[in-house]
């Protein structure tokens, strides 16, 4: 996918804006058996537009983004997606010593990681610990 594309080559701004048109694009209430992935793609977008937003180091713009990716992922029952969230939440919050918001996405990311089960996500939650731990100098 082109949003996939300019985000490993760091054209966030253009996530950004990919972003905010597939929000516009795909309804929100699109039923599940639409879904061409394992997840909703309007959550897909304002996930991905929250990452950006970290990217680009807008802390505070990013933890409303991810507030609200959060909520939308939940209400879609997908926790693979809330894992995905919580481990780059952490990894911002670190890189912008918000220790708060770091240490409670790791937290929330260890009992989510373990109940789902998705190697992935387990592998988020030990590089999400690895990064605090190397941040906090244990």
């Amino acid at each position: 996918m082109l949003i996939d594309a300019c985000n490993y080559s760091c054209f966030y701004d253009e996530v950004i804006e990919i972003a905010e048109r597939g929000c516009e694009q795909y309804p929100r209430d699109l039923p599940r058996e639409a879904w061409a992935t394992g997840f909703n793609p309007y959550t897909f977008f304002a996930f991905t537009r929250g990452a950006a937003l970290g990217w680009k180091g807008d802390h505070h713009a990013m933890l409303e983004q991810f507030q609200y990716a959060y909520k939308l992922a939940q209400e879609d029952e997908t926790p693979e997606v809330v894992c995905w969230l919580l481990f780059l939440r952490s990894i911002f919050a670190t890189a912008a010593k918000d220790t708060d918001t770091a240490r409670a996405s790791i937290e929330e990311l260890r009992e989510l990681s373990d109940k789902a089960g998705v190697p992935l996500n387990v592998a988020h939650r030990h590089l999400a610990d690895a990064d605090f731990a190397i941040f906090e100098e244990r």
